[in-house]
């Protein structure tokens, strides 16, 4: 099994729920292999602990029918007021697809400008070159699951796919750039940086 896959087994686990014989030979086995599945397991099962302790700790008021009106009465008020905020909402969808605009020209002429052929006969706009040590978010990442934990892999990577990432390679790296990726607990890439 892989960490991503065993993830949900192990909040089971941690719940106190009981797996069938096979599956609990699996996790078991990645357990005794993945010093960080362990480490989460371990995580979780005081998290659960903690809640469950809560719970019984937790002294509830007795119900009081006058206190519940008065409080689904002040929702109610609360709801019938007009939010300024869905109209300021308007012209998000604009603002994004004017970033995407203005994100495919500036790749689209650095590519071009880096391939020997002129974007255009005005002067090619100033290129930001980001420190190496700063992330960019890795295209997608933002409708993964909350990142909890992960791990940092230095791979190499075509100096193409550095550029679509919004990152400059040094002009010594025309062909692969070494680069750091974040990956989350899910295996799925989260951001990258150029390798210091």
């Amino acid at each position: 099994m892989m960490c991503h896959t065993i993830a949900p087994y192990l909040v089971d686990l941690a719940r106190g729920v009981v797996l069938d014989a096979d599956r609990q030979a699996e996790v078991d086995r990645h357990l005794h292999e993945c010093h960080a599945c362990t480490a989460q397991l371990e995580k979780d099962r005081s998290l659960s602990a903690a809640l469950h302790r809560l719970s019984h700790d937790t002294q509830v008021p007795p119900w009081d029918p006058e206190s519940e009106r008065a409080m689904l009465a002040a929702f109610d008020a609360l709801w019938a007021q007009p939010h300024p905020r869905v109209r300021a909402r308007a012209w998000r969808p604009l603002a994004a697809a004017a970033a995407f605009v203005l994100a495919t020209t500036f790749t689209w002429a650095i590519a071009h400008r880096l391939a020997g052929r002129p974007a255009s006969n005005a002067p090619a706009p100033p290129v930001a070159v980001l420190p190496a040590t700063e992330f960019v978010p890795w295209p997608g990442a933002s409708s993964l699951p909350t990142f909890e934990s992960g791990q940092l892999m230095r791979i190499d990577l075509p100096a193409s796919v550095v550029l679509s990432l919004g990152l400059v390679p040094p002009a010594s790296q025309t062909g692969v750039v070494r680069a750091d990726v974040l990956v989350g607990q899910d295996g799925y890439a989260r951001a990258v940086r150029l390798a210091p």
